[in-house]
């Protein structure tokens, strides 16, 4: 339905009339073909007029020419410089009796980075920002193309760097650490130049015959000087705050001051030492030795590992990791190679800096490829935290950051305050529906999504779960015509709405140690003001009101965020049936949505799930037909 839909990140709307009015492929929708390519895919629909946002079906005269037209020209690359298409991706479709034509872009591959435009990718790369086609920077394009190229962004060799020119402290501790983790291994008993060949630090070009240091020989073992002559903005930075504010008041700092090598390994087993200590998250067992290991450290390597050889070291952004009372954080220059859907699920690895990701590998330090963001997020599920969120944000100063909550789901201040608030009711309440609660007393609000992302409870019994304290009188649903929003309701507690600020909303640091980012002053080298946005364990929010029937399924992701969008709807519908018998129109009302949409497409779903019942389960068309949720006690029953 297309009042159910609104543009944003993954959804734009054509009209594509033609000078004639029976369709033609504008200009504009290769602009936006290459901003979906290069960011996350989406969904153009043509033959649609956008009135201040609001959309309304305009219709083409002739859709299979439109259609014919567009294969012709996305397979010409003087227009486009790639065919991401399959036949299914471009289809026509009947809305109230005129015809649409929908294109389904999918995220394109590293390999095929930059899709532009025209002939010169400099000039015609884009880039979708919100609801925006964004013309990328010359800089964000060489990005993208060196990106293209070098499947590995370490293995290139630094000519006139020699094994004698790194850290011989740091391969000496590392060779330790190699001997301890592999006693048995040959390469134990070869000399430094050969062992640094095997792992990858060293090694000769067959066909140029240029032989020296690797990049990730270099970032893994060199000395600091030698590292920032390759990378100018290289930085690593560590702070330990005692605080939970973003202000730079470190009480402990690891950067590159000039009293250590300023190398990757050093910097690693310099910070997880730091990081793991007082977790008090568990100690087990080796043979009759006591390890003070468990699940939560072994997240936490994993999460520096991931932040190392992830990074784009050309960037200007610095490494910057951070440990807090109330979380850890993460944030390296680049972004994901993979969608972070995929990555999340694991098995799906693209990593920037394979040399780095090998030798960290060796001596036992991350996991097998493709197994390190599931790693994470079990760990914290375990633990009973808030779950990992994760941003990536584009542009410029292209980066990934990683927030680690250290709060359980339910925040022991504000239990108490439930319970003085509901005493032994809040007790008995199931997990699902404390938690629910708890976060719209925290949060300001709570939704569907929010809670089944923090909860890994089943959509459905997310739903149940928020339909049962709306009929206790301890949430309200809010009607803002998009998924329903529950608050506290008005007699139950009066919670205050708090806003965490993010963790890198000041962060930043340069070769001289300064502890705050002046206002206004542009992000540079080592002053980035980055925002590490709160955001669910999905990343990206849904696209508002779109429908899966008519926009079809782009990639996995956008398939699973209809569904979530769909469900939010459910709620709605249920929640507005709560207190009384409603009929379809007064729903549609209350939800925002077209009685013939409700009665076609969600009431028969939520009466088959048994959430709602009918007045007149016999008669689907009784002209005095309404409905309820299942289990409330609705004013006026008269059956």
């Amino acid at each position: 339905m297309l009042e159910d839909l609104v543009e944003s990140h993954d959804f734009e709307a054509k009209l594509a009339h033609g000078r004639d009015g029976q369709g033609e492929v504008p200009r504009s929708l290769w602009e936006t073909y290459s901003a979906f390519a290069n960011t996350d895919g989406g969904v153009i629909l043509l033959g649609v007029h956008d009135n201040h946002g609001n959309l309304t079906p305009a219709g083409l005269g002739n859709p299979q020419r439109l259609v014919d037209h567009l294969w012709s020209d996305v397979n010409n690359r003087s227009c486009i410089s790639a065919n991401l298409l399959r036949n299914q991706d471009v289809s026509i479709h009947d809305e109230n009796g005129l015809a649409l034509v929908r294109v389904l872009v999918p995220r394109a591959a590293r390999a095929s980075r930059p899709v532009y435009v025209g002939a010169n990718p400099l000039d015609g790369t884009y880039r979708r920002r919100g609801s925006a086609d964004q013309k990328c920077s010359a800089e964000e394009v060489r990005r993208m193309l060196a990106e293209q190229v070098e499947a590995s962004r370490d293995e290139r060799i630094c000519v006139g760097l020699h094994v004698h020119d790194l850290n011989e402290a740091t391969v000496r501790r590392y060779r330790q650490r190699f001997q301890a983790h592999a006693p048995g291994h040959p390469w134990n008993n070869v000399d430094d130049h050969e062992f640094l060949r095997s792992i990858g630090a060293w090694r000769r070009d067959r066909e140029t015959g240029n032989a020296g240091v690797t990049l990730g020989g270099l970032l893994m073992f060199g000395q600091q000087s030698d590292i920032i002559d390759e990378f100018p903005n290289y930085f690593l930075d560590y702070q330990e705050r005692a605080e939970a504010r973003t202000e730079l008041r470190w009480v402990d700092r690891v950067w590159l001051d000039g009293t250590w090598s300023g190398n990757l390994y050093d910097f690693y087993t310099i910070v997880t030492g730091k990081l793991g200590e007082g977790i008090g998250a568990g100690w087990q067992l080796r043979g009759d030795q006591r390890i003070d290991d468990s699940a939560v450290h072994q997240a936490l390597r994993e999460a520096l590992v991931n932040t190392l050889i992830h990074a784009d070291f050309t960037g200007r952004t610095s490494i910057l990791v951070v440990k807090r009372p109330d979380l850890f954080g993460f944030r390296n220059p680049g972004a994901f190679r993979v969608p972070l859907a995929d990555a999340q699920r694991g098995g799906d690895s693209d990593c920037r800096n394979r040399r780095l990701q090998g030798m960290f590998r060796f001596v036992g330090f991350g996991d097998q490829a493709g197994a390190g963001l599931p790693k994470i997020l079990d760990a914290w599920r375990g633990h009973q935290w808030r779950l990992p969120k994760w941003t990536e944000l584009v542009g410029p100063n292209e980066q990934t950051q990683l927030e680690l909550p250290r709060a359980s789901l339910l925040s022991p201040k504000t239990v108490t305050a439930l319970r003085e608030q509901h005493g032994l009711q809040f007790d008995k309440l199931p997990p699902a529906e404390r938690l629910a609660l708890a976060l719209a007393v925290e949060e300001g609000e709570v939704t569907h999504t929010r809670l089944t992302a923090m909860s890994g409870e089943h959509s459905r019994d997310a739903t149940l779960a928020l339909q049962h304290l709306v009929q206790r009188g301890l949430l309200a649903a809010v009607d803002r015509r998009r998924p329903v929003t529950y608050v506290v309701a008005e007699h139950a507690l009066q919670g205050k709405k708090t806003i965490q600020v993010s963790l890198f909303a000041d962060a930043g640091s340069d070769a001289a140690g300064v502890e705050a980012n002046l206002p206004g002053k542009t992000a540079s080298m080592h002053e980035e003001a980055a925002t590490m946005h709160a955001v669910d364990v999905t990343m990206h929010a849904p696209a508002e009101n779109v429908q899966a029937p008519l926009l079809g399924q782009c990639r996995t992701t956008q398939g699973d965020r209809r569904r979530s969008k769909s469900e939010g709807l459910q709620a709605a519908v249920v929640a507005a049936c709560m207190v009384a018998w409603r009929t379809v129109a007064e729903i549609a009302a209350a939800v925002g949505r077209t009685p013939n949409h409700l009665r076609n497409g969600v009431i028969p779903g939520l009466l088959g799930q048994g959430l709602l019942v009918a007045r007149f389960p016999n008669a689907a068309r009784h002209p005095r037909q309404a409905y309820r949720a299942a289990g409330s006690k609705a004013v006026g029953e008269n059956e």
